[in-house]
């Protein structure tokens, strides 16, 4: 099977945790079948992962480019809209697509990525291709925490004409499910949820000694930093506070880390010092308070043999199983997370309890080889071409 996956960005140039999600998985569909990914970067070029795997990267007009360097949501916005807007991208990727005579189209709907599913859809459809949605991140952009409030309009009524034009839909979690369906009569049976996986022989199982707790992730009011801080002076003062990422708060996290020695700010960290980081703490702290669908972080932990303690919120109760990986709290408590964070600093038997508990949750449900999650996704896209099969 030849099979093309649509996204705005791709790894390594988008190191969101849905685009790594689809590099690892496109690198293990590639043993068994070919995959071509598109995706727009800041210059055409052609880059092959292995003899089956092939990225596909398109220009995107260089004023935006220029214009927004450094601006990451921007970049997002224009990256996908490039889509729509450059015709010579679209020819480009129609004619890509009919050399590579791609069988099925899957498009990953990242943070913003409205310009290329409209592309994907408008595409499939002149070429005849089967169409799969792959919602990882979330469905609908609210405009109250996430920073491109003013394409909630265009992300509405784009999102509804994908999903009604779409064969079939994948989401990640059963909270997505029925996000999508409650706001779209969808038959149930159209959606299929499939978590996604993470490599767990990449994470080293940490010793849980010392007392330091961690947060890794977007810099970001929805996350829920300000309520961790907040929770930090609850904390006696034997421990260190460990924040790592990038965003919008980020100069306020740094400003804050230089007043509070109980705070050390590491900055945004390359995905493998990320990886031994998770190793060396004690317990790791994901306070968001808006829906998170399905973040990544948690599951890094767990891989980690690290217990975790995150909010009752989204899909993150389905992917951290309370009280026995980890504790979750109500979002905007941090009376809350003071209290399950000096819980396990102060039981060292409870945190090698959760910790070993997660570990095996991991490998039993996240693990991209053992929990089968491409023969799953793999049955999806089967199931779509039987249909079009008998439509024929």
């Amino acid at each position: 099977m030849k099979v093309g996956i649509l996204n705005g960005l791709w790894f390594p140039e988008e190191i969101g945790s849905g685009e790594l999600a689809m590099h690892e998985y496109a690198k293990i569909l590639s043993q068994k079948h070919v995959v071509h990914a598109f995706a727009c970067s800041a210059r055409d070029c052609v880059e092959k992962v292995n003899e089956r795997f092939t990225i596909h990267r398109y220009s995107f007009p260089a004023s935006f480019f220029h214009e927004f360097p450094r601006a990451k949501y921007q970049y997002k916005i224009f990256s996908a809209f490039n889509l729509l807007l450059n015709h010579r991208t679209i020819n480009k990727i129609r004619e890509d697509f009919r050399r590579c005579k791609i069988d099925l189209l899957q498009v990953c709907d990242g943070a913003l990525s409205e310009g290329s599913l409209l592309t994907s859809s408008s595409l499939s459809k002149k070429l005849e291709l089967p169409f799969l949605l792959y919602f990882l991140g979330p469905i609908f952009s609210t405009g109250k925490f996430l920073p491109y409030g003013p394409f909630t309009a265009i992300d509405f009524v784009s999102k509804e004409m994908l999903v009604k034009r779409a064969n079939r839909m994948i989401v990640v979690s059963s909270f997505m499910k029925a996000e999508l369906t409650s706001r779209w009569k969808i038959e149930e049976e159209k959606v299929a949820v499939i978590p996604v996986g993470i490599n767990v022989n990449e994470y080293s199982i940490s010793m849980l000694e010392g007392s330091r707790v961690l947060f890794a992730g977007r810099l970001e009011s929805e996350k829920g930093i300000k309520y961790l801080i907040e929770a930090a002076k609850m904390i006696p003062n034997d421990f260190e506070l460990l924040i790592c990422g990038s965003g919008g708060l980020r100069h306020l996290i740094l400003d804050i880390a230089k007043r509070n020695d109980k705070i050390t700010y590491l900055g945004y960290l390359p995905r493998e010092e990320l990886i031994r980081l998770f190793s060396s703490v004690s317990v790791f702290v994901c306070p968001s308070i808006w829906s998170d669908p399905a973040p990544r972080a948690p599951i890094e932990a767990m891989a980690s043999g690290v217990p975790v303690v995150s909010t009752n919120v989204g899909g993150i109760p389905e992917w951290v199983p309370d009280g026995k990986a980890g504790f979750l709290v109500p979002p905007r408590n941090s009376k809350a997370l003071a209290e399950a964070i000096i819980m396990l600093l102060e039981n060292e038997k409870l945190r090698r309890r959760m910790g070993s508990y997660g570990r095996k949750y991991v490998e039993e449900n996240f693990d991209w080889k053992r929990g089968k999650k491409v023969k799953r996704v793999m049955d999806v896209y089967e199931d779509v071409l039987n249909e079009e099969r008998r439509c024929a």
